[in-house]
């Protein structure tokens, strides 16, 4: 598979390391140049969304604007169930031997590893078809008003541990001002397993704007400390990601406080979809464009516009 064009992630370090404007403006002009690049693709993916909106559907709408997040149990997502299984099984028979342990991971980070290579996930054919199921590309299409990108495709397992760093704090996604990651658990996952934990994007707002929100963000801090988030914060308007295999949730990165793997007293292993905009911000490291291993014919144009092929 080729590698994603890096045209929004080198104009952003253009403007914002270089020119050294703020997060927001970088964001905002990387966002309008990719827009006005690409006219007709902007307008198919606003036209399949308004022609969604038209049809019935169970899907759409299910992630609202103020929450964010939509949390299921594993027989309300179709799919989750086989997909879970299906990265059970990828992980028994890659990690299962005591001489096959598993490695480090391809994201540095100790407490959270990437266990397979986006690649080789991407053309799993039994995740592939879950990633492009009409269930989900029609919540991320209602959500966003515009039909998605089918960004990563990633298998996280989070280690025991105690540390409290990183993607372990309390932080936003900062590649853009919107993005949407499916957390699906491929375990049994309590509290034990360091669960995806998140505020609303109601909440969030809310907290932020307590602060100066755009000089902090535009710094790019996206990292919070549990006294400030927490302290006037409930128990109730805390979501976790908990429950049996193929239980999980969609989530805004981008617009919801959220940390996970942290205090991990049992491992965890998630799959992990993310779908963007097209025209967001930042784009992550794989492409799903290379059309060689894409039948013709097989998908539908929503489909296809998710693999940008």
């Amino acid at each position: 598979m080729s590698k994603a064009p890096q045209f929004g992630q080198d104009m952003y370090r253009f403007l914002n390391e270089r020119l050294h404007l703020p997060w927001a403006y970088s964001v905002a002009l990387v966002r309008a140049a990719k827009t006005v690049a690409r006219p007709v693709e902007h307008a198919r993916r606003r036209s399949q969304a308004a022609r969604l909106l038209r049809e019935p559907s169970d899907f759409k709408n299910k992630i609202s604007a103020s929450k964010g997040i939509w949390v299921f149990d594993p027989d309300e997502l179709p799919g989750a169930k086989a997909a879970a299984s299906a990265c059970a099984k990828l992980f028994d028979e890659r990690f299962s031997q005591e001489s096959s342990t598993p490695p480090d991971g391809t994201n540095r980070k100790k407490h959270l590893r990437a266990l397979i290579p986006a690649d080789e996930l991407a053309q799993n054919d039994a995740l592939l078809q879950f990633a492009l199921s009409r269930p989900l590309l029609e919540a991320a299409t209602s959500y966003f008003g515009s039909a998605p990108v089918l960004s990563a495709i990633s298998l996280f397992l989070t280690t025991k541990n105690s540390s409290q760093i990183s993607s372990q704090l309390f932080h936003l996604d900062g590649e853009d001002v919107t993005q949407l990651k499916l957390f699906v658990n491929v375990w049994d996952t309590g509290e034990q397993q360091g669960p995806f934990t998140t505020l609303t994007a109601a909440r969030t707002s809310e907290l932020l704007g307590q602060l100066d929100r755009k000089k902090r963000l535009n710094r790019g801090d996206m990292s919070f400390d549990d006294d400030f988030v927490l302290s006037d914060t409930s128990d109730a308007q805390i979501v976790r990601f908990t429950g049996k295999a193929g239980s999980g949730g969609f989530v805004d990165t981008s617009r919801c406080l959220h940390y996970g793997s942290r205090g991990n007293v049992k491992e965890r292993l998630v799959l992990m979809i993310k779908y963007t905009p097209f025209n967001s911000a930042r784009e992550s490291a794989t492409s799903f464009r290379s059309s060689d291993w894409v039948p013709a014919g097989k998908y539908d144009d929503l489909q296809r516009l998710a693999l940008r092929v």
